[in-house]
């Protein structure tokens, strides 16, 4: 219970800060167009998406379980991240948040931080709190309809949670809405059905090209009625191979064989990688030093519609 209060604490104590972001890294350029970089990074069962903007703004959405940590700061080391702007947990399950802890301990500052208005009374989440408390930082809580100041080139909104209570703690998951120019991206946490039916009942923009399955592609997320309002034309499923859950579930499987969405799993696939420059997208998989080579080397037609430029290599 002390450690609730703590986090209410936190909560009440939020900071007004400036609309500008913080430092940035080079922006990656093909034919002199910035590109967007959506790095869904391979930590096994469990959530870590790495978003770098085309102005070379940086936003990290989960971390994976604790054990993942070395993994996660690897791939952001190699890529040269010294810092991170945005900081979204998007609920406290363990494979969201468990290395959350120490990626503050390691970075120290953010632009801003965004946590749900629910906590959790368990191990990982404390540490999770004691970490901002530590480094004197304050969160954000991420509460449907607010925008999140991302650079200029971007748009980047919640849209969820839309409530403030909810029977199912997965759908407290913050979901975040990333649009640039005709390509969007739709980052659900584990949000569920209740999560996904009043999204749709906000009206909010949800026409998207990719979706990151939610609840790890569970049978308990992306129903028909949210696949077909959203018309994704990817889907990722960020999941361990022979994971106990069974994710991504069967059911979740036709029903994206039947809409003809693709879908790209870091089981299979490790590391995926899109790349955008606000028109098409070009998708790089496997093993951090692959995507590493193939980013160094991408080029890729400015005109062409995604679905004749995404590509596996």
């Amino acid at each position: 219970m002390r450690n609730l209060l703590i986090w209410i604490f936190l909560l009440t104590a939020v900071i007004v800060l400036s609309e500008s972001a913080t430092e940035t890294i080079p922006s990656l350029t093909s034919e002199g167009t910035p590109l967007l970089q959506v790095h869904f990074i391979d930590v096994g069962q469990g959530d870590c998406t790495l978003v770098i903007s085309p102005e070379g703004s940086t936003m990290l959405i989960d971390a994976g379980l604790n054990k993942e940590f070395e993994t996660v700061m690897k791939y952001l080391k190699t890529l040269g991240i010294s810092n991170i702007d945005i900081l979204i947990g998007t609920h406290p399950d363990l494979d969201h948040i468990g290395s959350l802890d120490e990626i503050i301990d390691s970075f120290k500052r953010f632009f801003r931080i965004y946590i749900p208005l629910y906590a959790k009374d368990t191990k990982a989440f404390r540490y999770v709190v004691e970490a901002i408390l530590n480094n004197d930082l304050q969160i954000t809580p991420a509460l449907g309809g607010y925008y999140i100041p991302f650079g200029s080139l971007v748009t980047l909104q919640i849209v969820a949670p839309n409530s403030l209570e909810y029977d199912n703690a997965n759908d407290y998951s913050v979901v975040v809405l990333l649009r640039y120019d005709k390509i969007a991206f739709l980052f659900p946490g584990d949000a569920e059905v209740t999560s996904e039916r009043e999204m749709l009942q906000k009206g909010y923009d949800l026409d998207v090209t990719v979706l990151k399955l939610g609840h790890h592609g569970s049978k308990s997320s992306s129903s028909m009625e949210f696949l077909k309002a959203i018309s994704p034309e990817w889907a990722v499923a960020s999941v361990g191979k022979g994971n106990r859950f069974g994710h991504p579930a069967v059911e979740t499987i036709e029903k994206l064989q039947e809409l003809n969405i693709k879908l790209l799993r870091t089981d299979e696939l490790g590391n995926i990688v899109m790349l955008s420059d606000g028109a098409t997208i070009t998708i790089i998989t496997g093993e951090l030093e692959n995507v590493i080579h193939e980013i160094s080397s991408i080029s890729f037609s400015a005109t062409a519609p995604p679905s004749e430029t995404a590509g596996v290599h």
